[in-house]
């Protein structure tokens, strides 16, 4: 796994990574809410079965999240 930033949804499964920004306005409000926030350790667990959204682990929480919505959160997978 290469060290330069992605989106979310390209992150394979179970691979730790920091979350560096959220690029979609839109969606900002609702993600820092639920604490996607810069700096904060982000993996994804897995996805739906017709793979329209992710489970994913932020910190000590556990949340679902759209695709669309993980598109606009830039990562920096951890090695």
């Amino acid at each position: 796994m290469s060290n330069h930033p992605i989106t979310l949804d390209l992150l394979p499964y179970g691979v730790s990574a920091k979350i560096i920004e959220v690029s979609e306005t839109s969606y900002a409000c609702t993600l820092l809410t639920m604490g996607i926030l810069p700096n904060v350790t982000i993996s994804v667990l897995r996805s739906s079965p017709f793979g329209q959204a992710l489970y994913v682990k932020v910190g000590d929480n556990y949340i679902a999240m759209r695709r669309k919505e993980s598109q606009s959160i830039t990562v920096l997978p951890i090695k």
